[in-house]
């Protein structure tokens, strides 16, 4: 038996799936086999408004067929919470060094995230790759340190894991 499943979105949001499962309730079930047909390198799977995803699982069974219900088992995360985590991490790492590193922090953060939210172009290659390009940002010249660490905070790269 062959059981398939289409995951959508159905928020402007994207959605990022790390694995997807289908397990029985109890610990196993005497002579059933659950397979996922999808190969193990599938990694991070991105589903869009546009692009639902589909997975298709394969049941084996030794008894005939499998009465008790199966669990589908999703984890995921949504794209905005990963990528304000890959900025929050990165600008952790850029000001440590300066003088007043709280302020800084708060000011960078928003700064890049303001950026990410304008122009969504660094969306598709960090879907693909992972690698985050921080699209151009205002210059602050009210504080030229933040400033320095803004470029900083651009030029680390970063990945999803």
């Amino acid at each position: 038996l062959f059981s398939k499943f289409t995951i959508s979105t159905t928020s402007h949001q994207h959605v990022r799936i790390c694995t997807v499962q289908l397990v029985t309730q109890e610990s196993g079930l005497d002579g059933v086999k659950i397979s996922t047909t999808a190969t193990k390198s599938r990694g991070v799977v991105t589903v869009t408004p546009a692009q639902p995803v589909i997975f298709l699982f394969r049941i084996d069974s030794a008894h005939g067929p499998v009465r008790q219900p199966l669990n589908l088992l999703i984890r995921y995360r949504m794209l905005r919470e990963e990528v304000e985590a890959v900025v929050d991490k990165t600008v952790a790492k850029v000001v440590v060094d300066s003088h007043s590193p709280r302020q800084h922090r708060t000011a960078l953060i928003t700064q890049l995230v303001e950026a990410l939210e304008r122009d969504a172009g660094w969306v598709d290659l960090y879907g693909i790759t992972g690698e985050l390009r921080v699209p151009e940002t205002p210059k602050d010249e009210a504080n030229e340190e933040t400033a320095e660490l803004l470029t900083k905070a651009k030029e680390v790269r970063t990945f999803c894991k």
